[in-house]
């Protein structure tokens, strides 16, 4: 008897683990989705796309400096379009980009453990995720007037789907 519920334990360990590592995977799948998702929305500006971050601003944002809210309704595509962030006075591309940034991607619990004050103004909720993509390199060209257009708090509407809630 006992070594028949030792083999029941036995074969019931590896898809335990196997679930663990299905949920770590998982969490990792999201996380590349997300920065993934902010990327693309980096991107949008150098490819003069401010459309398509519009687009994808949830109904009412939040300010990430101030924690003041605002209804999306009450911008207008052309208002938020008519500056871009990226710098004026030298030539910038995504590659650069690419080149001199390393952007990073946050869940709820990291973010609230490493940005406890912002957390507490922003109040991101499971399955929200805070794209920093204004995370200079050492040494490196700073491409953005406004690095603050480069850091969002997402959040996943469906699959590979998400919206801007704060920036």
């Amino acid at each position: 008897m006992l070594f028949v519920s030792l083999s029941i334990f036995a074969q019931k360990t590896p898809s335990s683990s196997l679930s663990t590592s299905t949920v770590a995977s998982s969490a990792t799948l999201q996380l590349q989705e997300a920065k993934d998702f902010g990327l693309s929305a980096v991107k949008a500006y150098f490819d003069a796309n401010c459309a398509y971050v519009y687009s994808k601003l949830n109904n009412e944002i939040t300010s990430i400096e101030s924690g003041q809210k605002f209804d999306k309704s009450a911008i207008s595509q052309q208002d938020f379009c008519a500056e871009s962030p990226l710098r004026k006075d030298i030539r910038v591309s995504y590659a650069q980009y690419l080149q001199n940034y390393s952007p990073q991607v946050f869940d709820a619990t990291t973010f609230a453990a490493q940005y406890p004050e912002m957390q507490q103004a922003l109040q991101l909720k499971e399955g929200d995720f805070f794209f920093n993509g204004a995370n200079l390199n050492s040494n490196a060209t700073d491409l953005f007037r406004a690095a603050d257009m480069t850091r969002f708090v997402l959040r996943r509407i469906g699959q590979n789907q998400f919206v801007i809630l704060a920036m």
